[in-house]
């Protein structure tokens, strides 16, 4: 899946290129940008809407797009970052953020296939609000002649993460600065009708259930200073003998597959697992079908790094 373009070289620690873990990352990012190389070697950035299925990104546009109507073979990178905190250390150099971020290359190709066609724009409209392909009504033919769909297979990738707090050296601890970390999430709003929909129309489960989802992830600290306020489920599959303070066993599987939850749809829950990225996607799950869950951002060992505490696992 990696290649030489995409090992991470500095800080080679926070790279990850096993799959799961970039489309992860590929499927909670709104947006991407795509890079190219225009015919006239001016590099182009854009931002654009972005679907993922299987191992390959589906992009669209009008036909009139020059960049689209040219990809045909095209070299090109997508990029994609989600900024979770900001990382404020006792000096201005050693300050940062914490992310989750990908890189993939591939190269376009200009999808023909009326059926390829259909399934992107299905998948890039289910990507921005799952629910409402089956709820809307579909492209017709001229919609669908003034659109291009550019599949883009990923040949190489890879992922970059810091989670954590700040790194400082032991020499600037003693400062009377203050450090940490200041979330940063991303969330839906209530629903606003639009003012020339008839009274009679109400908003649909799937849409309040976008409205619900709020945050995908919380650090650490944060669920700390939050303590006992929120439930919080151990799913790992493996667990060691310690555990974050408070926390629920729960069967990672039952979870995914909807089977005895042990918390309503009313209740924010956070999931932890190993490293976050399991945790993630049965969050994820459970978000959809309209419960509040959140994934503790890094799992149990970004607890740990955070120097957090622990109690024995019963």
């Amino acid at each position: 899946m990696h290649g030489d373009r995409t090992t991470v070289g500095r800080l080679a620690e926070r790279g990850a290129y096993d799959f799961p873990t970039i489309a992860s990352i590929l499927d909670a990012a709104l947006i991407c940008h795509v890079g190219f190389v225009a015919d006239d070697g001016q590099p182009i950035v854009l931002p654009t809407i972005h679907a993922r299925i299987d191992r390959a990104l589906y992009l669209h546009g009008s036909v009139l797009a020059r960049w689209l109507k040219d990809a045909e073979g095209r070299r090109l990178c997508v990029t994609a970052t989600l900024v979770d905190d900001i990382v404020l250390a006792r000096s201005v150099f050693q300050s940062s953020m914490n992310y989750r971020s990908v890189v993939a290359l591939g190269t376009a190709q200009i999808v023909r296939s009326p059926q390829e066609r259909q399934a992107a724009f299905e998948a890039i409209s289910e990507h921005v609000c799952p629910g409402r392909w089956k709820d809307a009504r579909l492209p017709n033919d001229g919609e669908l002649s003034a659109t291009i769909v550019v599949k883009m297979p990923i040949e190489q990738a890879s992922a970059k993460i810091r989670s954590g707090p700040p790194k400082d050296p032991q020499e600037d601890l003693a400062l009377p600065y203050w450090a940490g970390l200041v979330p940063v999430r991303s969330e839906y709003g209530d629903p606003v009708a639009d003012p020339k929909l008839p009274p009679e129309i109400a908003v649909p489960a799937y849409v309040r259930h976008l409205a619900r989802r709020g945050s995908e992830t919380i650090g650490a600290r944060e669920l700390r200073e939050r303590g006992e306020r929120i439930k919080v489920f151990d799913i790992r599959k493996n667990p060691d003998e310690r555990k974050i303070p408070g926390s629920i066993r729960a069967d990672a599987a039952a979870l995914e597959t909807g089977a005895a939850l042990p918390f309503g749809e009313s209740e924010e829950v956070v999931l932890y697992c190993g490293s976050g990225n399991s945790c993630r996607r049965i969050a994820k799950t459970l978000r959809e079908r309209g419960y509040r869950a959140i994934a503790l951002d890094g799992g149990y060992r970004a607890w740990l790094d955070a120097g957090l505490p622990t109690e024995e696992n019963p």
